[in-house]
């Protein structure tokens, strides 16, 4: 058992702070240095939280604490002391990087820190620490992942700090956000290039261990926002330069993100379809009543009447499905984009809970194995499934012993067409969080699969209800 200090706080501090300069010794990471773009700082500075991170993962345990517990002025220490030490080297690397972009382009303007963050470390002390028992798991998670978070947004704050600053100098900023490479479907949906104006204010936002890429720059715009006597006028200062476009214009609603981020965090995908509904109602998700169809439509009577030809709507692919599920069993549905509905319903918590409570199965394949599994599993013929990979939901079914999917959005050329290895590899595969690649043949490929005969009950009737637009217009 280590021994106990009287100023135990400082002296795990001064460990952590050490373990983590040797680990970025070893990766040749210098703070002050130069980089190419703030987005490399944005990278680097996600290294710097992962050595943290690792560092208190190895010095915080209970042997290292009096009495196994995590006091709060222990955590204090801990965090202050090392957050200050990568506040100062981002920010130190962020400010040299403005600096040597600012005389490439020959911009001269005074680059600001973002103020240091000392609310967001006391609420995660509050969550961290404890007199009353010994550390748990969850508080040591709390500590490391939340320090690591912390040292992440040091750059996201200070790009936007500079970004907003210079926006009012006349000086067009442009926010791109790049998805990582486990990108989550919230992640993805705010992924692209916004004019600052534009840029939703998710776009800063971060989840535990994303590891998405944010990049600020600037262009002059003709304009200029000067302020006089208390009041803001623009001015025509600078020759007007061709601008660029958003190459993702969503903008969402705080509450829509909100929404969206909970319904893509697998940790909450918890509760069966009871806990789906109470997620709508609480976000005010509309409800229309549904109602069975009049006569009993045929495959292709389905497929005409919900198939669209949108492939870039948030969830477009999940909407459709479950519109084409619900006619199956003769509701008069029709899909839910537009609407709130989007962010519960195409989210994977969402997708994880219809697997669970219709008795769907969830497993992990390699993509060139994906095919063969599902001949192993799809038995009968032309009985259909919902089926699920990254990027992708579909209704599959096996025809005249060929595997098959059904395309909703490409119309007026809906239907049924052959599935196969090529597809999974190079079609349906999630671009987005491959890296804009196809999968790789060995590539894990998560799955989620359900028979849509189980989709079924007055459960799923009242699901239903949020999923239904009520016929309005997208």
């Amino acid at each position: 058992m280590s021994t106990i200090k009287d100023d135990q706080g400082a002296y795990l501090s001064n460990l952590i702070v050490e373990e983590m300069e040797e680990q970025l010794l070893a990766q040749k990471i210098q703070a002050g240095k130069a980089l190419q773009s703030q987005g490399a700082v944005n990278a680097q500075s996600q290294q710097i939280g992962k050595a943290l991170e690792n560092a208190i993962d190895k010095h915080v345990t209970t042997e290292n604490l009096p009495n196994g517990t995590l006091y709060r002025h222990i955590a204090s220490d801990i965090l202050n002391t090392s957050l200050k030490n990568t506040y100062q080297k981002v920010n130190a690397t962020a400010t040299a990087t403005q600096k040597k972009t600012d005389t490439e382009q020959g911009v001269h303007f005074a680059i600001k820190q973002a103020e240091y963050p000392q609310d967001k470390i006391d609420n995660l002390l509050n969550k961290c620490s404890s007199s009353q028992h010994e550390m748990t798991t969850a508080d040591k998670n709390y500590l490391k992942y939340g320090a690591s978070q912390l040292t992440s947004s040091f750059s996201d704050d200070f790009q936007k700090t500079n970004a907003t600053f210079r926006q009012t100098t006349g000086l067009q900023s442009y926010i791109t956000r790049t998805g990582g490479g486990k990108c989550c479907v919230w992640c993805q949906d705010i992924e692209g290039r916004y004019k600052l104006e534009n840029a939703p204010p998710e776009i800063w936002k971060r989840h535990r261990n994303c590891s998405c890429i944010l990049n600020y720059y600037n262009a002059k715009t003709g304009t200029r926002s000067t302020r006089v006597a208390g009041i803001w006028h623009v001015s025509q200062i600078y020759t007007n330069q061709a601008q660029l476009q958003d190459t993702s214009p969503k903008k969402f609603t705080q509450q829509e993100a909100k929404i969206s981020e909970l319904a893509s965090t697998p940790n909450n995908a918890k509760g069966g379809t009871k806990a789906i509904i109470q997620e709508a109602k609480k976000t005010n998700v509309k409800y229309h009543a549904v109602k069975k169809n009049t006569k009993t439509l045929s495959t292709e009577q389905i497929i005409q009447k919900v198939g669209v030809n949108d492939v870039y709507s948030p969830g477009s692919c999940v909407s459709l499905a479950l519109s084409y599920i619900a006619n199956r069993h003769g509701y008069d549905v029709q899909d839910y984009r537009g609407d709130h509905g989007t962010f519960i319903f195409s989210g994977l918590a969402t997708t994880q809970r219809f697997t669970e409570t219709f008795h769907g199965e969830s497993y992990t394949e390699q993509a060139k194995k994906v095919c063969k599994k599902l001949h192993q599993i799809l038995t009968d013929q032309d009985k259909e499934y919902y089926f699920q990979v990254p990027g992708h939901a579909m209704i599959i079914r096996k025809h005249l012993w060929s595997l098959q999917y059904l395309d909703l959005q490409h119309a007026p050329k809906n239907m049924f067409k052959n599935f196969s290895t090529h597809e999974i590899l190079y079609v349906l595969c999630d671009r987005r969080q491959n890296g804009g690649k196809p999968y790789k043949p060995k590539q894990q490929i998560p799955c989620l699969l359900t028979p849509i005969e189980n989709f079924a009950g007055e459960e799923f009737q009242e699901l239903l209800g949020y999923i239904h637009n009520g016929g309005e217009n997208l």
